[in-house]
């Protein structure tokens, strides 16, 4: 039985998605899978965002309410240890696609961006906190076989800097469906932002940079998984008048945003640490020019003029970007975006796969 570590699978974001392709490839394989999650997996909920049956074997259901102990969230680690060891004692091998650490017992662990990276040494009492914690990553001993994978050269290097060790680089997927449509010559022009609604995707900026475009329509899209994120963007909209001009979208189906994609000219991104960035890519493949922070994951596949450094640059960088759109322009972005395709993804993975075990 193989374990596959991923308690938060039902949030159907892009780590979810690398989590489900993992499942499906070792499935097609004849693999048995075991999940651990924290609560029963809704089959029917992905099958609406990602359009797969999803297949297993074997559930664990270990919860931890991320959303009930916000202020525990950033300390959810230990609750990630512990839970993967137990799921490691039920399997024979462990995958872990979800913890972004490297725990002694794992053997092979995907990585999105290293859990070490993000904390603040600089708050004593968070340090103090992780400290068995990071010492028992740092703890790999040589003899021990395992696979660490980073998805992103940027990743790769934050890895190598916490942990010292090299991983191997492989990028996540991107559903095949958004490769199986022609670019539409008339596009609209809209600004869509995909991102699921938590404090660290920097979605407090949005309000901000509408106030500065209200010439634009902008559409943000995504799945809910942090309410406070939500009402504040729901209540800064009404404050500064702009219902007209940002629309938000929860929840809504893999096809439904697909097609927005394809309706839409530009893609913006506004968090500023991204490890790579799946929601980017699925623009790209869908003919939109995408403007993003000139920092992290992004940087390895999106054209330097289209991205910024400051905010007061994407204004007009937004502008002269939905100007100067092109069908030609649209399809050297889905170009881009094909080496990202989900069977690559898959093929790629277990040809690791069978060279681990």
């Amino acid at each position: 039985m193989i374990g596959i570590f991923h308690p938060r699978l039902n949030a159907c974001g892009g780590a979810e998605y690398v989590a489900i392709n993992i499942i499906k490839k070792l499935k097609e394989e004849g693999y048995p899978i075991a999940v651990l999650t924290n609560e029963k997996i809704k089959y029917e909920k992905i099958k609406h965002f990602f359009n797969i049956d999803l297949i297993v074997d074997k559930e664990f259901v270990l919860s931890y309410n991320y959303n009930r102990y916000k202020l525990l969230a950033k300390f959810a680690s230990y609750a990630d240890l512990i839970r993967s060891l137990l799921l490691k004692l039920s399997c024979s091998l462990l995958i872990d696609t979800q913890s972004n650490s490297v725990f002694p017992w794992n053997d092979i662990s995907y990585i999105h961006y290293p859990f070490l990276k993000t904390l603040n040494i600089k708050h004593n009492y968070e340090y103090i906190y992780h400290l068995p914690y990071t010492t028992l990553i740092k703890k790999i001993h040589d003899s021990e076989k395992q696979m660490v994978i980073a998805n992103s050269e940027f990743t790769a290097k934050a890895i190598k800097e916490t942990m010292n060790i090299e991983p191997i680089l492989l990028y996540p997927p991107v559903n095949t469906s958004f490769f199986d449509i022609k670019i539409m010559e008339k596009k609209e022009n809209d600004v869509v932002i995909i991102s699921r609604f938590s404090k660290e995707k920097n979605l407090e900026l949005i309000p901000e940079i509408v106030k500065n475009s209200k010439d634009l329509k902008f559409l943000l899209i995504g799945g809910i998984y942090d309410t406070d994120v939500l009402n504040y963007l729901l209540s800064s909209i009404k404050k500064n008048g702009l219902t007209n001009n940002l629309k938000i979208l929860t929840n809504i189906s893999r096809n439904q945003m697909r097609d927005i994609l394809c309706n839409s000219k530009v893609y913006l991104h506004v968090t500023r640490s991204e490890g790579f960035g799946i929601s980017i890519v699925e623009a790209m493949a869908s003919g939109c020019i995408p403007i993003v922070y000139d920092y992290g994951g992004p940087t390895e596949f999106v054209p330097r003029n289209y991205r910024y450094q400051t905010l007061d640059e994407i204004n007009e960088l937004l502008h002269k970007t939905i100007d100067s759109w092109s069908v030609k322009k649209g399809d050297e972005m889905s170009l881009i975006a094909e080496k990202f395709n989900e069977d690559n993804f898959k093929n790629n993975f277990f040809n690791l796969f069978k060279e681990y075990i």
